[in-house]
């Protein structure tokens, strides 16, 4: 398996993300009012949230489980076991799909380098029937994808994404991460 195809993915994703918010925030989405969440919530391991608040069917608890979805996927990044981060995902989530198919194959033949997605703000949204959404502006760090064939290198810069959560099975679940329009 040739890391190429995958290493592009990955470049396109920082590229993508890159480009959502170059001129430092050109990207707006449209905010309703907040019932229980703060609309800028500091949202780093460190802000204390506890893995039992993530489990609640709250607004504190979907932004509790964004919180640890970033934290989930930036250990996949770090050490290419996608299991943890594939549950925390709905069957029809395609970019998380896509994130766990990029990492396994960096893994298959080397290994990836980053600090992952850090500092997020988030910012409750509308969002689509059935989804709880937030707006996601983070600082995606460089990263340095390793295989057979040498070492390439992305920058990092500031990215926005809109998450969709659902409640599913008495949990919150990740059912679409993407680029605003």
């Amino acid at each position: 398996m040739t890391l190429r195809p995958f290493a592009a993915a990955v470049a396109a994703t920082a590229l993508l993300a890159s480009g959502c918010a170059a001129d430092g925030g050109s990207a707006t989405p449209i905010v309703t009012t907040p019932s229980a969440v703060s609309s800028s919530a500091d949202v780093s391991p460190s802000a204390g949230a506890s893995d039992a608040a993530w489990q609640k069917h709250t607004d504190a608890g979907a932004v509790a489980f964004v919180k640890h979805w970033l934290d989930v996927f930036n250990d996949m990044q770090q050490t290419g076991d996608t299991a943890g981060f594939a549950s925390l995902n709905t069957a029809d989530c395609e970019t998380c799909a896509n994130l766990i198919d990029i990492t396994e194959g960096i893994y298959a033949d080397g290994k990836l380098r980053s600090d992952g997605w850090l500092r997020p703000k988030i910012v409750p949204i509308d969002a689509k029937p059935g989804l709880t959404g937030f707006a996601v502006r983070l600082h995606q760090s460089p990263q340095i994808v390793i295989s057979p064939n040498g070492r390439e290198t992305y920058d990092g810069g500031m990215a926005t994404f809109i998450a969709g959560l659902r409640w599913q099975a008495n949990a919150w679940r990740m059912a679409s991460w993407d680029f605003p329009s």
